[in-house]
């Protein structure tokens, strides 16, 4: 999880700093991987005593799907994600 604040506070930062492209998108592909990690960390997480085998499973295929659904997702998507949060964010001001 802290991979993933500190990639998404840097891709943050380079849209503040008017980055090039090519460095918005590196990181936009970095906050795509740590979100993915942050999903494969959650299902290394899952202790088994808590959940029967059938609901652990279910969450696993769940978590499965939003992580293939993520490695769909490109960089230039990812970007746009941020771009819209900081539009709105600097309306506000």
């Amino acid at each position: 999880m802290l991979t993933l604040a500190k990639r998404s506070a840097t891709l943050r930062a380079l849209l503040n700093q008017r980055a090039s492209e090519n460095k918005l998108h590196k990181a936009a592909g970095r906050v795509r991987d740590a979100r993915i990690q942050v999903l494969r960390a959650t299902i290394g997480s899952f202790p088994s005593v808590i959940y029967s085998r059938q609901s652990k499973t279910r969450r696993i295929a769940k978590l499965d799907e939003q992580i293939e659904l993520l490695r769909a997702t490109s960089p230039v998507a990812i970007l746009t994600e941020f771009q819209l949060a900081w539009q709105k964010a600097s309306e506000h001001f």
